[in-house]
Formats: C-alpha cells, structure tokens, sequence
C-alpha cells in the first residue's frame, strides 16, 4: 500500500517511505504529518516527480482546507 501517517520529532526530517524508487501506476497515495500539539509543519520539497497529465499534490491544513495544488 501507499499512504499512512507520518509523525516527525522537533525538529525532525519526514521522507517517504520507499523513496526514491516510484511507486505503481494507478496508485493514489495519501500521507497525513503530524506534530505535536502547539507545533508547525516546515514542509521543504527537496526532490520531486510529476508524471504529465496523470501526478498531482495536494496540501491540506488541519482543518481540511487546500492550502495550494500542484500540477504538471
């Protein structure tokens, strides 16, 4: 499967799991970070591939608003 949660320490560094191998054609993958009470999300994309016409990413804030999409 894809998807799960993610938890980060302080201060800490999330990367996908399985990363940098792709994933299945057809696979949706849903990741939700969490933190701490209190705590921010610094999300920093340092590598990342978009199939044309098929990939997208979607940001969501923790009350389930799209923060922004990004599409190829």
């Amino acid at each position: 499967g894809c998807g799960g949660i993610l938890t980060a320490p302080p201060g800490g560094t999330v990367t996908s799991p399985n990363y940098p191998n792709n994933y299945f054609n057809g696979m949706t993958c849903e990741w939700t970070i969490t933190v701490a009470e209190g705590r921010m999300v610094l999300l920093t994309i340092d590598s990342f591939h978009l199939e044309n016409k098929f990939d997208f990413l979607t940001i969501y804030d923790k009350d389930g608003d799209r923060i922004t999409p990004f599409k190829r």
